[in-house]
């Protein structure tokens, strides 16, 4: 309901027919009249209350006096609040009991208002309908299902709404209008949906039956969140019912109430506005909402409201009751606790009917505008933005990040306990040797260690695979625009833009990518599923009324209808006395030893025998204290049993961890030794076998040099001896002269090459049985002795082979 900061228009409705008329003062002669009979139930209806139309215009000038007064201070929230607290259900005035002795005969100026009062007043309500163990023990609830023919003769109150401004209405009060008209439908949502708490695993409110349209409406603004219920949790929880019907009420208004050209229109004028459209279709959008703001104003005459604005508001609002009610009729038929108010279905109807009338009053201020106000609906699953979204619902995100993250975590406790024992068994194949580490078995073990490796290198956090996302869309977002630029020294040029309100919904932990479960499917398994739960208890009950059904004709064959009846009245009597009996039996024998044991609990078996029936309040106190306090105990105990339970388990749990990672520590670490040892070892060797093929190396050599030098300063002094004493002896013989010095030479120089020969084969085997004896235990090297530095390169070379293969060796261990 919209009001503006100056002047506020009340309508008292003085033109209302008098068929259309609730009773008043001037319906008293005949409110309490019948066609002749006494008003049935008289006597139960005194001091009941019906409704009256001076208390309600009563509270219509209180009401007008609270917002005048509020709207001075400057609140103007409260007054909005206290208005609809006023006008949300019938005023109603006492049955006096002078009716229920009141006979009259038949009238024809009975006004049919005074049925209607008389319907109302014998109809179901709280006190008639519970019964009294559920008052006594489960508060209010009601006995029957409500249905639309309770709202038969049912008029809501209409809202009156102020005049339209001539000029333009500012941001800050479409801002505020929204505003109210959003916690008009939380509390709608909290007082009709949020009062009854259900329980997971007993309570199934999707195996009621209801609309197809509720479904696809419960699709359009929800999607579930499965690691904390699913769609269970979308009913089961009071919170998220609550906004479930927010986000639902709101979808309802942006298909029917705020894309409508104009409320509560004419079918002419519905034309007109058409044709007007149609003809500026490829018009500029600022011309045409200008034009069409005009042609409203003149089609509305100076009138607030639209012609059939009360009309299709209360036609509306049936077709959403109709929507509501299987669940609204679950809900309140369930037992409440003793402090639960369960709301009526007809504040259920008024109430719903004002915010249809609150938000079609803001539609018509709307189109009344030149500017242009657009709305974007939120989509379920659309992702998380800081500067466009807002969480309503704050304990439903934590809620979902922290069970994604716990089981994250728990998963990958898992997989590292699989990767520790995976490599444990690898490494105990491996210290096997390399024949185990290659069999069947060894082979098994590295698969398993390699597919754990692949899972947990898969198995990333949940900020790589989640986000947050919509889990209930509430409220669309909401920006008004208007041509040119409103800032200080701005021209007319372009637009401007007004954020009115932000997207509001109920976000959760989403993972991405993940299909989501359509609720028709989910509806028909939990239907079926339920439907079979109690397949052959059903089964059995049948058979069993059938069996009695044929006993019951049988015998009404045999003896017939009046020794039946005799027979069952008797048969029930009997059965009804044995059980009074039985009753006072164990009373005096529960009395009897109480007395005869001399217990005090005697004195209260005679008070309670005296006065059977003790006073209400003070039992019911006493057994809520006891009941409380008992289950507080238990729940204590509990919490210390399971608290107890849960450290031992988390122990044992740690130790087995711990334990398995010390064991494969252990074993690493011992693999480890084992590999530096065998490496040190080999780097010894190596070392040890580079010096020794270096001395091998310098001794050949330098022997090499040696020798080579005294053979040829043998072979040269040998020669220039016998040339010398050639030269000198060729006087007169000179060829025989010659061919002896030929001879004498050649002698001596074969003795000098073979003693040559054998001093360097000494000293080449010496040389090498001293290498051979080393520590590195290097390979024999054998250098001939006449090849000189040809066998110096040939000897460097099998070193270098030498080294390659122990470097090879190195590393395959």
């Amino acid at each position: 309901m919209s009001f503006s900061r100056n002047r506020t228009n009340f309508n008292l409705l003085d033109d209302v027919d008098d068929e259309d008329r609730l009773p008043g003062e001037d319906d008293k002669s005949v409110l309490f009249q019948t066609t002749g009979t006494t008003l049935r139930n008289a006597p139960r209806l005194v001091g009941s209350q019906i409704v009256n139309q001076d208390l309600i215009q009563e509270r219509r000038n209180k009401a007008l006096e609270a917002l005048l007064a509020v709207r001075e201070e400057g609140d103007k929230t409260k007054g909005l609040t206290l208005l609809n607290s006023l006008t949300s259900s019938p005023v109603t005035d006492i049955i006096p009991a002078s009716a229920a002795s009141q006979a009259v005969e038949e009238s024809e100026v009975l006004p049919p208002v005074a049925k209607e009062a008389l319907a109302e007043a014998d109809s179901p309500n709280v006190t008639n309908q519970v019964p009294a163990r559920g008052r006594r023990w489960f508060g209010k609830a009601q006995a029957q299902p409500t249905t639309m023919a309770d709202f038969k003769r049912f008029m809501p109150l209409q809202l009156e709404h102020p005049p339209h401004p001539a000029g333009d209405r500012s941001n800050a009060w479409f801002k505020d209008e929204y505003a109210n008209l959003f916690l008009a439908i939380v509390r709608f949502a909290t007082e009709f949906f949020g009062f009854q708490e259900l329980q997971e695993g007993f309570h199934e409110p999707w195996a009621v039956k209801m609309p197809e349209e509720f479904y696809r409406y419960v699709e359009l603004v929800a999607e579930p969140d499965a690691v904390v219920g699913g769609w269970d949790e979308m009913l089961l929880d009071t919170s998220t019912r609550k906004y479930l019907i927010v986000g639902i009420i709101v979808k309802i208004l942006e298909a029917r109430v705020f894309s409508s050209v104009l409320w509560g229109n004419t079918k002419e004028g519905e034309e007109f506005l058409h044709g007007l459209d149609r003809a500026l279709l490829d018009g500029e959008g600022y011309s045409r909402q200008d034009l069409r703001h005009r042609s409203i104003r003149t089609l509305l005459g100076g009138a607030s409201l639209t012609p059939n604005f009360h009309k299709d508001c209360t036609k509306l609002t049936a077709q959403v009751l109709l929507l509501f009610m299987p669940l609204f009729n679950y809900l309140t038929l369930l037992p409440a606790g003793p402090e639960t108010v369960t709301p009526k279905a007809t504040a259920l109807y008024q109430a719903l009917h004002n915010i249809f009338s609150s938000a079609a009053y803001l539609s018509i201020c709307i189109r009344i505008s030149p500017t242009i106000i657009h709305t974007v609906s939120l989509l379920p699953g659309t992702a998380y933005k800081p500067d466009e979204h807002t969480s309503i619902l704050q304990n439903s995100w934590t809620l979902s990040k922290t069970v994604v993250q716990n089981n994250w975590n728990r998963d990958h406790e898992e997989l590292e306990i699989e990767r520790a024992k995976a490599e444990g068994y690898v490494l105990g194949y491996r210290n096997a040797g390399k024949a185990r580490l290659e069999s069947n078995a060894g082979l098994r073990a590295l698969r398993r260690l390699q597919d754990v490796q692949k899972k947990l290198a898969d198995h990333n956090p949940p900020g790589f695979t989640h986000e947050a996302g919509v889990k209930i869309a509430i409220w669309p977002v909401t920006k008004r625009y208007w041509a040119g630029n409103s800032k200080p020294g701005g021209d007319m040029d372009g637009q401007s833009v007004f954020d009115v309100t932000t997207a509001g919904a109920v976000f959760y932990y989403k993972e991405k990518g993940k299909p989501v479960e359509p609720l028709l499917d989910f509806v028909a398994e939990k239907k079926k599923k339920l439907g079979g739960r109690y397949k052959g208890v059903k089964d059995l009950l049948a058979v069993l009324a059938l069996l009695s059904l044929g006993a019951l004709l049988v015998l009404l064959y045999v003896v017939g209808w009046a020794a039946l009846v005799a027979w069952l009245t008797g048969f029930l009597a009997a059965i009804t006395k044995s059980l009074r009996e039985s009753v006072v039996r164990g009373r005096e024998t529960a009395v009897s030893a109480y007395e005869y044991t001399g217990s005090p609990g005697s004195d209260w078996f005679g008070k309670r025998r005296e006065h059977p029936i003790p006073d209400y309040q003070t039992a019911y106190s006493d057994a809520k204290e006891g009941v409380r306090g008992e289950f507080q105990k238990g729940a204590s105990k509990v919490e210390d049993l399971a608290g107890d339970a849960y450290e031992r388990v988390t122990a044992k749990a740690k130790d087995g961890v711990k334990g398995g990672y010390d064991a494969y520590a252990t074993r690493k670490a011992q693999a480890e030794d084992v590999i530096e040892n065998a490496s040190s070892k080999a780097k010894s060797a190596g070392r040890v076998y580079e010096k020794a093929t270096d001395k091998a190396r310098e001794a050949a050599r330098s022997s090499g040099e040696k020798i080579a030098s005294k053979a040829k300063s043998a072979a040269g002094s040998a020669k220039g001896k016998m040339a010398s004493k050639a030269k000198s002896a060729s006087g007169s013989a000179k060829g025989k002269i010659a061919s002896k010095a030929k001879s004498a030479a050649g002698a001596p120089a074969e003795k000098i090459t073979a003693k040559a020969k054998s001093a360097a084969k000494l000293t080449v085997e010496r040389v090498t049985s001293r290498v051979k004896h080393a520590p590195g235990g290097a390979s024999r090297v054998p250098v001939p002795v006449n090849r000189g530095a040809k066998a110096t390169v040939q000897t460097v070379k099998k070193r270098t082979k030498g080294e390659a293969y122990t470097r090879e060796g190195m590393r395959n261990l």
